[in-house]
């Protein structure tokens, strides 16, 4: 069974040494990662004008080499809630208040 890690894209993947470390992460067989952001998807985005136009985030993904489907776009909904009762082993952010909410909605 492989171990499931989440990640924010802003300020956190979108920083050159995070990617270093997923691209560590994602040699490893037994790893499977996910990109969670709290970014509205291309159908969504607007809704929040000052949302980027996710280039910036395709751009990584792509560099590395994480499958597009992989992507989670929350369109600004709680990712605790969305983490709630799933497999994810970790969840990588910058953002407190999402910690927060991910640990209010944990079953641990």
């Amino acid at each position: 069974m492989k171990t499931i890690i989440t990640i924010d894209y802003d300020q956190t993947l979108s920083i050159p040494s995070t990617q270093e470390y997923i691209k560590e992460l994602l040699n490893d067989p037994k790893v499977e990662c996910y990109v969670l952001t709290a970014r509205y998807d291309d159908l969504n985005k607007h809704s929040y004008q000052k949302n980027p136009s996710n280039e910036d985030l395709w751009l990584t993904i792509d560099k590395l080499l994480i499958p597009r489907e992989k992507v989670v776009f929350m369109n600004m909904k709680s990712k605790g809630k969305y983490l709630n009762n799933t497999k994810v082993f970790a969840h990588l952010d910058n953002c407190t208040k999402e910690i927060a909410d991910i640990k209010t909605h944990s079953n641990t």
